[in-house]
């Protein structure tokens, strides 16, 4: 009997279902449970996807660094609180109620590593000399002629020239993922407005969303970057950077965790600024965000979130840090302290 795909509306409530089948599965393993989730990934491709970010979903939320906050006893209630609202609305309302903080997941942190399979995107190969580009909620993964992946976000452009001597990527605009083939006699090189990436076999993301500023961070290897003077500034693993203005900033430290999780459709925070979560999470929104207003606000947040509730995920970060989002027009978001209660 053919098995007919969920309709793209239900893609939320089948995550849901994927999630409550993976958390049964750490809360009490059994082989009824077992049965019931293998059956569950064999329905359709679509399931099998649901079911994998959700394995992912659970094992990032139980990487983050929870010492600061200690355990909290009451993550499995979080969890069913979700869900609850998940039955009692028909939709996912955010991520955020299962994990505002990391500490309300710590119930499966004893649980085996599970393996994180990327969810599958459209491939293309030999993408040489032609330009490719993503749009809204749209995410899109290349294959190059020499080997090399590249993951262009939503919302995203680019550019493949490859010559007997370069490899290069023009990102027009967006964010990107590079794992790059190693070739010592031909360094692959990314350009984003005045920045330039170079690099002869690694991985690494150019993310060139915001006007003001191109953010350059490692996953694996060791890339240099390079604004619009002479400076070069030289990146490994778990290192990013920022170049405003055509200016190098300062070499700074990001969780290996934190780094490219979006090609699942995850945002991950480990003990992030709010201001920097706020700053993440903005382009998956329906908002500009203005947070000139709260600019010394010392709130953190650690959690995964899925960037397709990336409004809902909004808002509750600034309910749970005592913030409030005044709308201004359409799409301007201006961020203020929240009026104390008479």
């Amino acid at each position: 009997m053919a098995v007919t795909p969920p309709k793209k509306g239900d893609s939320e409530q089948l995550r849901a279902e994927a999630l409550e089948l993976v958390a049964e599965a750490h809360r009490a393993p059994s082989e009824e449970v077992q049965l019931r989730r293998e059956s569950f990934r064999t329905r359709s491709a679509e399931h099998a996807q649901a079911l994998r970010v959700a394995e992912r979903f659970l094992e990032l939320t139980r990487d983050i660094d929870t010492g600061r906050y200690g355990r909290i006893t009451a993550a499995q209630g979080h969890v069913d609180l979700y869900l609850a609202r998940v039955a009692e609305h028909g939709r996912l309302l955010t991520t955020t109620f299962l994990v505002v903080l990391a500490s309300f997941s710590l119930w499966w942190m004893n649980t085996e590593r599970l393996s994180g399979e990327a969810v599958p995107t459209a491939r293309i190969a030999e993408a040489v000399g032609e330009r490719f580009a993503t749009g809204p909620r749209q995410r899109r993964e290349l294959t190059l002629a020499d080997g090399s992946t590249v993951w262009l976000e939503w919302d995203s452009a680019i550019e493949i020239r490859f010559r007997s001597g370069e490899r290069r990527a023009i990102l027009h605009r967006g964010m990107a993922a590079f794992n790059v083939s190693s070739d010592a006699e031909r360094p692959f090189i990314v350009e984003s407005a005045d920045v330039r990436t170079r690099v002869t076999g690694t991985e690494f993301i150019v993310d060139a969303r915001y006007s003001d500023r191109v953010d350059v961070s490692v996953l694996e290897g060791e890339v240099q970057v390079r604004g619009r003077g002479p400076q070069i500034a030289t990146l490994s693993a778990e290192n990013t950077i920022t170049v405003a203005q055509g200016k190098v900033g300062r070499v700074a430290h990001r969780p290996l965790s934190e780094l490219g999780q979006w090609r699942d459709g995850m945002l991950v925070f480990e003990d992030r600024p709010l201001l920097d979560a706020l700053r993440a999470i903005e382009p998956y929104t329906r908002y500009r965000i203005d947070i000139d207003g709260v600019s010394q606000h010392e709130g953190r947040v650690s959690g995964v979130f899925f960037t397709d509730q990336a409004d809902d995920a909004l808002f509750t970060l600034l309910e749970t840090h005592r913030l409030v989002g005044e709308r201004i027009g359409a799409r301007r978001l201006q961020v203020r302290t929240a009026s104390p209660p008479p």
